[in-house]
């Protein structure tokens, strides 16, 4: 096993957390599968419901997370009911509803001693197929709502990291994500969710003028003073075998890992198993990518 916390880049001394989400990331077997431990993993409690409540922290729940002492990346849902909007969320309709989510979160996640939460509110917000989706009309209120998130996530739970995490293309969406950002003091981190389909565009800016290619959005985050953070990257099967894609993640980690603005902070790689499995890598008996699978064990 290589005995590492973390995958060490190009430059000496810096390092990302590499981590990921889905089957055996709780329990310590994805991590023995690729030879490496995972300081980091990723969830989602992006429901009305379940961001007020973390189940997935409870240890009576199947892969929980309770006993995680490392650092975590959860998606947080802005709000999911019909009829929630983000005029209502600029508005304060949802700040009791928000503060329970922060408060929970702030409960079970200092419960003992862990790393650092990483809270991905509103993620893929420039996609269409979530509640909290965000329109060219919608802009505004989103960045007021944002800032109202922001405002109690530092007063009830400031030791926690706010990620701003887009979708790798922005999908059925009129405009530049970056010109669509919330203030750039209202969250610590640019997340992006990039998959291998996303990768195999060529175009370093898509047809809204918004960075699409993984050096495109580096610079981006450059120009907005904030690390990046790839919450959730995969091979994704209905595109094909992709080693490659796996390769060249991994080298833009290390090429680029470190704290600092356009840095990689961390990774998760999407290891949720789907019928079919889209994205899973382990159990190797179960990807449909075995090339990316072998990949991913070589270098992570």
């Amino acid at each position: 096993m290589r005995s590492r916390n973390f995958i060490r880049a190009g430059r000496a001394g810096c390092t990302w957390l590499s981590g990921a989400s889905g089957e055996g990331t709780n329990d310590g077997t994805f991590a023995s599968w690729r030879g490496t431990p995972q300081p980091i993993f990723g969830s989602w409690s992006d429901d009305n419901a379940n961001m007020q409540n973390f189940w997935q922290m409870d240890s009576n729940i199947p892969n929980n997370y309770a006993g995680w002492t490392g650092s975590g990346d959860i998606a947080v849902g802005a709000f999911t009911d019909d009829g929630q909007t983000w005029a209502g969320a600029a508005s304060g309709a949802y700040d009791a509803m928000w503060t329970n989510c922060l408060m929970m979160a702030k409960s079970k996640w200092t419960a003992i001693s862990r790393g650092t939460l990483y809270l991905r509110f509103a993620h893929e917000w420039n996609g269409n197929w979530y509640h909290w989706s965000v329109d060219s009309a919608n802009i505004a209120n989103f960045q007021a709502a944002w800032a109202r998130f922001r405002a109690l996530q530092q007063q009830i739970f400031p030791a926690c990291k706010l990620v701003c995490c887009i979708n790798g293309e922005t999908n059925g969406q009129t405009y530049n994500w970056v010109n669509a950002l919330p203030d750039s003091s209202s969250y610590d981190i640019l997340g992006v969710d990039y998959y291998s389909n996303h990768w195999l565009y060529t175009a370093a800016y898509d047809g809204n003028g918004g960075p699409r290619r993984l050096d495109t959005i580096k610079a981006a985050a450059v120009s907005i003073g904030k690390p990046i953070s790839v919450s959730e990257w995969g091979n994704n099967s209905d595109s094909g075998d992709h080693p490659e894609y796996i390769a060249a993640m991994h080298d833009f980690y290390a090429l680029n890992a470190g704290t600092g603005p356009g840095q990689v902070l961390y990774d998760i790689y999407f290891n949720v198993i789907w019928s079919p499995n889209k994205f899973g890598l382990y159990p190797e008996a179960q990807t449909l990518a075995p090339n990316a699978a072998s990949m991913y064990k070589q270098l992570f």
